[in-house]
Order: structure tokens, then sequence, then C-alpha cells
């Protein structure tokens, strides 16, 4: 039998673990021994648990939301396709209404910086996604050095949407070859 070293915990978290060891039908310390090989796995190669689970938590939600993974040059090539075709506007204004609709799916359980930050784990491609508080205004800031300026607007689009449908009124914003300003009037 190997050694043993005793640690202690909050009643709770005991309770818990006790009842899920229960229902998988292991002991105690197995799943204890589990779980701590699996987050000094995830530690030890340089990941941090709590930022581990948050983006698990954003990608379920995002397959949850209907969101799909494609190779990023065949989106960023068919966004260009199409508005070398003339549908630029039509694509603008579907973008706009799946962020309106976005942010009635973020809204139901989330308070609006929750929401901000699920959107900003949900792009995977963005390198840099900041909303930033300041007075009665704010200003979502959105950087990718890999989008082209034809998904630059398509994705301002999205976010307007998304801000449109949580309630705020944009002021204006900027677009240029990965890049991305919107300013909004933050209410109460």
């Amino acid at each position: 039998m190997p050694d043993r070293k005793m640690l202690a915990a909050r009643v709770d978290l005991a309770d818990r673990l006790k009842v899920l060891a229960e229902s998988r039908g292991v002991t105690v310390y197995a799943m204890l021994n589990d779980i701590l090989e699996s987050i000094l796995e995830v530690e030890e190669g340089g990941l941090n648990i709590k930022r581990l689970l948050d983006e698990y938590r954003a990608m379920d939600y995002g397959r949850r939301s209907g969101f799909t993974t494609i190779p990023e040059n065949l989106l960023y090539e068919l966004v260009d396709l199409c508005f070398e075709s003339g549908y630029s506007d039509k694509l603008r204004k579907s973008w706009f209404e799946t962020g309106l609709w976005l942010s009635k799916y973020l809204s139901v359980s989330s308070s609006i910086d929750e929401s901000i930050h699920i959107l900003s784990r949900l792009m995977w491609n963005i390198s840099e996604f900041r909303f930033e508080r300041r007075g009665g205004e704010a200003i979502l800031l959105c950087f990718s050095s890999r989008f082209t300026l034809n998904y630059s607007f398509l994705f301002e689009s999205l976010l307007k949407g998304v801000l449109v449908g949580l309630g705020f009124d944009v002021l204006d914003s900027e677009v240029d070859k990965g890049f991305i300003r919107i300013r909004i009037e933050v209410k109460g």
C-alpha cells in the first residue's frame, strides 16, 4: 500500500467529494488522488486550472449557443469572396442580427460584465479584447493581426449587435484591418 498523507479541506467540499466518489463507485481516496493528479498535470504543464475551467466553460457555452469551428483562412477567404460578390450589406446585417441573438443568449444567465467576458473567451482568434468603462461611456477594443479588413467589418457588426442587444447605445466606431473600436453610452 502506498504511503498516505492527510490533507485538510472545508467540510462542505469534503462532503461534496464524498457524494461524487460514491456516485462513481470509487473511494474518496481514489477520487481525491485522480483530482490531485489531474490538477498537478495541468499546473506543471504551465497552465492554470481556473483559466482552463474558464475556457472550457466558454467553449461549452459556444457549442450550446450554436458556434462551430472552421479553419480561419477558409472563413476569411469566404468572407472576402462574399464581399467581392456584392453581399457585404447583407452579410453585415446578418452578423448584426446574430449579435442581437447572441446578446439575448448571453444576458439570460449573465451580467453585462460577465457577458463581455464570455464573449471575449468565445473569440479564440482575437489577440486582445478590452472593455473599458470611462464615466458614462465605454470603449470596446478588439485587435487581431489575422483579421482581413472585410472580416473586421463583419466582426464589428456582430459586436454592435451584441452591445445593442445588451442595452447600450453605439456612439461611434472605427474599423481597420485587424482593429475594431466601438464607443458606447453606458446608462445608469
